[in-house]
Formats: structure tokens, C-alpha cells, sequence
């Protein structure tokens, strides 16, 4: 799709076996560029670079419903998805399974006991800057991402968001999400938002999500998040945050109406670490977590 190609929707379609050496496996969106896709299959699509199946450009807009996304790779960033700076997201009922960043393309490809079994790139289901379908709810499972190895021998320990990566200045609106068995070598497990993004997340799961920091979600500066009946549950993070870590300050995150953030374990920070961010909790609770080196169910600096 060239710069500015607005109102063009994809409905009932499957997308296989795209292939490019560069950004998009199935799907370029340019430079102020938006899509709809209902109904939509991408399956066993790769990018050289970012973006397995789709690549968002700049200040592009996507709204995809009922669709799903299996078997794609990207080598550099977003399996699924790439979402570029200023770029509008919003996803209800999108499932993404078995997608991958980085160089393996086959279905046996795993994390266990987080040890990554092949090379894996920045961000296993989308940057929003990895193989079987799982019904119709967005489900992002199984995911690693470990960044820039170029073997499968080898993992270099790069790479942020298992799941999605929300690009600087983006905005991403999710309703009945799940992530399950996300997970990726740095920062944030499932979800990572980079400076000053903003994201609305209402009835969502994050579950068995593991990374280094932020075992289901990364907060990386200036960023605003509303959370709504969300449940976070049995995340990990081998440094700080088990559920949530919040870094490079003016963070700030609300938990409203029913959230949960309980049984997630860290080295600190069970439930969240806080670092000079601001966190709002109203009707929602936070138990059930442990850390080994302080803050149990949460981590306040």
C-alpha cells in the first residue's frame, strides 16, 4: 500500500506464504496508510526485516477484528506485526500464535523453562516498533523473543516484547486479548510501550509471560496506560517486575474495575516495579506475589 492509501479493507480473506526480503511479509502499509481486516488469515508469512505479516508505517492506522495470525517470522522486528511511531492499533478478538522474530521458521520452535531453543529476534508477535489457530480470541502463546542471533545455535540477548511492541508516540487499544506463554530475553514478556505511548487494555489475560524485566508488560518512559479488568497471573521476571515494570519515570498506570495482578513472581517486584512512575488502583487487587530480593507484591523507587 503506497503513502496515504486510505479505506482499503480486507474481509474473508487468507494470506499465505508471503515472502519479502524486506519490511511485510503479506502486508506494506506506507506512510500515513490505513486497514481493516476482518476475517482475515495470515499464515507461514515472512519479512527479511520487520513485520512477518504486516508492517504499519508511520502514522499508519489499522483495525483488525476476527482474524489471526500463524507461523510468520520477521528477522529483525515483529513476527506478526510492526506498528511504526504515531501509528493508531486496535485489535478485538485477533488471535496471534506461533509467530516469531528472528531466524526459525519451523512449528517446533519453543521456549521451556526459559531457555531459548533457537535464535529469536526483537519481538515475537508484534512490534507494534510466533505455528496453529486458537480460536477467536487474540491470543499471543509461545511466543520468544531473543533477539538478533543469526543461527540456531545461538541467542544474543537482545530484543523487547515477546508479544507486541508498541512503537514511541503509538496508541494501542486491545479488548479481549490474551496472552499466554509469552516470552522474550530483555523487557516485557507480552506488551512492551515505548516512550510516551499511550494504551487502553480492557478484559484481558496476561498469562505465563517471562522475561528479564516486566514479565507481561514493559513501560519505558512518559508512557500512560488504563488497565480494566485485566488479569495478570503466573508472569516471571528474573530481574525486576513481575507483571509489570515501569522504567525511566513519569510512567503512569491506572487499574481500574476488577483488575488482578496476583501469583507473579520476580527477583524484585513481584507484582510491578515502579521507578519515579505513578500508579492508580481503584476496585482491583494486587496478591499472591513474591519477590526474593524485596518488594513482594510491589517495588516502589
Amino acid at each position: 500500500m503506497a503513502d496515504g492509501i486510505r479505506g482499503v479493507s480486507f474481509v474473508g480473506l487468507s494470506l499465505v506464504n508471503g515472502l519479502t526480503d524486506d519490511d511485510g511479509g503479506c502486508v506494506l502499509m506506507g506512510q500515513d496508510a490505513s486497514l481493516a481486516v476482518h476475517n482475515v488469515s495470515f499464515r507461514n508469512c515472512s519479512a527479511g526485516r520487520r513485520g512477518g505479516a504486516v508492517f504499519v508505517g508511520h502514522r499508519g492506522r489499522l483495525v483488525a477484528t476476527n482474524s489471526h495470525i500463524s507461523r510468520c517470522n520477521a528477522q529483525h522486528q515483529g513476527g506478526g506485526m510492526f506498528f511504526d511511531e504515531l501509528s493508531q492499533v486496535e485489535m478485538s478478538q485477533v488471535a496471534f500464535r506461533s509467530v516469531s522474530s528472528g531466524t526459525c521458521l519451523q512449528p517446533q520452535v519453543q521456549c521451556v523453562s526459559n531457555v531459548w531453543t533457537n535464535s529469536m529476534g526483537f519481538g515475537c508477535a508484534a512490534y507494534a516498533t510466533n505455528p496453529s489457530w486458537c480460536g477467536w480470541e487474540e491470543s499471543v502463546e509461545n511466543c520468544c523473543a531473543c533477539g538478533g542471533g543469526m543461527s540456531q545455535q545461538s541467542c544474543e540477548k537482545e530484543g523487547d516484547g515477546g508479544g507486541c511492541f508498541a512503537a514511541r508516540h503509538s496508541s494501542i487499544d486491545l479488548v479481549s486479548v490474551e496472552f499466554r506463554n509469552c516470552s522474550t530475553a530483555v523487557a516485557a514478556g507480552a506488551l512492551f510501550l515505548d516512550q510516551n505511548a499511550t494504551g487502553t487494555i480492557d478484559d484481558t489475560q496476561f498469562l505465563h509471560c517471562a522475561a528479564q524485566d516486566g514479565g507481561a508488560l514493559e513501560l519505558n518512559g512518559n508512557v500512560s496506560l488504563d488497565l480494566t479488568r485485566v488479569s495478570l497471573r503466573y508472569n516471571d521476571a528474573s530481574r525486576v517486575g513481575g507483571a509489570i515494570s515501569a522504567k525511566l519515570g513519569g510512567n503512569r498506570i491506572r487499574m481500574l474495575e476488577g483488575t488482578h495482578v496476583t501469583d507473579n513472581t520476580a527477583g524484585r517486584g513481584g507484582g510491578a516495579y515502579m521507578f519515579q512512575s505513578t500508579l492508580i488502583v481503584d476496585a482491583s487487587v494486587i496478591e499472591s506475589n513474591v519477590a526474593e530480593s524485596g518488594g513482594g507484591g510491589m517495588f516502589v523507587r
